[in-house]
């Protein structure tokens, strides 16, 4: 009963979910099928709104209006990513054409990291990961283009602005492996909406689990989506 050498280790998954409610993140991001409270506090569907959130003008507006969702951050993200966005470091802004803004935590950003990775069952640091494969990365440039998925479409990459302007632009595809762990991107690639309703990312397999494009692979959805993610790999030295 004497014995408080327990009182100095630190838990990280439970330092984070201690940060969660300190930082009142719920206050912005939705998590566990708890609504944010910028969501509760926003007009019901169909009511009057005000025409300054509604009519910006020109470039200013966008589609992009919700925040993400905390549910899988810990399984989506690498933490080496999360510390740099929850310390203020990270030199660009995930989503350009999101409204909102995240606040930086320097002080509590790198227990926050490692607590969500390791509440997810992912050690505290990133493994070194493989290079990206020329002739996969080739593959998989010719699927995001026009043609094939599309990717193209939302995702700007690089110089090149996104295909549908710049009120659907999301993430950039060179930003894309800086921050997912490549088993959530597989996972959320085969059925997005299951991971999460409501995103506007379509689905790209059939419900036998192929890919709706018959080649490359014989429709194999794992493989080609594994040359998008080579693909992509090679782009991210664009950032």
């Amino acid at each position: 009963g004497s014995d408080l050498r327990s009182l100095e280790k630190d838990v990280w998954p439970e330092i984070a979910e201690r940060q969660i409610a300190s930082l009142r993140c719920i206050a912005c991001h939705e998590r566990d099928g708890r609504k944010d409270a910028w969501m509760e506090l926003s007009p019901p569907e169909g009511a009057a709104k005000d025409p300054a959130e509604t009519e910006l003008p020109g470039p200013a507006q966008t589609i992009h209006r919700a925040r993400p969702p905390l549910t899988w951050a810990g399984e989506k993200l690498l933490p080496e990513w999360i510390e740099r966005l929850a310390d203020g470091t990270l030199a660009y802004k995930p989503r350009p054409r999101l409204e909102a803004r995240m606040p930086a935590f320097p002080a509590h950003a790198h227990g926050l990291a490692l607590g969500l990775a390791m509440q997810h069952g992912f050690p505290p640091a990133t493994p070194d990961r493989d290079p990206a494969g020329a002739s996969l990365a080739a593959i998989g440039q010719a699927l995001t283009g026009p043609g094939s998925f599309i990717c193209v479409q939302c995702h700007p990459v690089g110089s090149h602005a996104a295909l549908a302007g710049p009120d659907t632009e999301t993430i950039p595809l060179e930003r894309i492996t800086d921050r997912l762990r490549k088993d959530f991107y597989d996972r959320f690639l085969l059925d997005p909406q299951a991971i999460l309703p409501g995103t506007m990312m379509p689905r790209y397999t059939t419900d036998s689990g192929g890919s709706v494009l018959k080649e490359p692979f014989d429709g194999d959805a794992a493989r080609q989506f594994d040359a998008i993610w080579h693909y992509l790999r090679s782009v991210e030295s664009m950032k």
